[in-house]
């Protein structure tokens, strides 16, 4: 999950600067990752959150520019989401990914 924050974080910082955006990076690997709470990651929550994660990040890196910084939210949202459910934790960490 650091990671994911770290990708997201180098995105949004590349986007206000006005450089070229890069690609988040897609973690199709979260679904098999080792879990802190393995009983939480083995949930059919887990697999729903993680499948709607993984499809903003599709839209996030296909999103045309007018598009981005609300397509990029959204997908902010879904980490928001998923840890109000099940690790709420690093929610004040992930508030700083959004785009004012």
């Amino acid at each position: 999950m650091r990671e994911m924050f770290d990708n997201s974080m180098a995105v949004k910082t590349e986007f206000l600067k006005n450089h070229e955006i890069k690609e988040l990076k897609k973690f199709d690997d979260m679904k098999s990752a080792e879990a802190t709470e393995p009983e939480k990651a083995n949930s059919e929550l887990y697999a729903a959150m993680s499948d709607g994660y993984l499809a903003s990040v599709e839209a996030v890196n296909s999103a045309p520019d007018s598009a981005y910084t609300d397509t990029y939210n959204s997908m902010v949202e879904n980490c928001m989401a998923c840890h109000k459910s099940m690790c709420p934790g690093p929610m004040v960490k992930i508030k700083k990914l959004y785009i004012e």
